[in-house]
């Protein structure tokens, strides 16, 4: 469900995805740019920083988490494939 809020912390107006109304708590109407300042702490952004304000603004949709979880898994895969006796023989 999409629901049209309000950032409390800039004012802000964003659509949140959500499960369902009773779960949804104002307190955390967060748009994704203060949940971004917010966990960098004005500092530059890491890389999981962006997924991570998407997800906690609400801004990312369900489809979208899931997306980013296959993302996410295919990398740690790959890198369990890799033999680290092949980077010895490139020397």
């Amino acid at each position: 469900m999409q629901v049209e809020t309000k950032c409390w912390s800039c004012g802000k107006k964003f659509v949140k995805h959500v499960e369902e109304l009773s779960n949804r708590d104002s307190f955390q109407d967060t748009c994704y740019n203060c949940a971004l300042e917010s966990l960098t702490k004005g500092q530059p952004p890491e890389e999981g920083d962006f997924n991570t304000a998407g997800i906690v603004s609400g801004e990312m949709s369900d489809d979208e988490c899931g997306l980013l979880q296959e993302d996410l898994r295919s990398v740690d895969w790959a890198a369990c494939q890799t033999d680290p006796e092949d980077d010895l023989d490139d020397r």
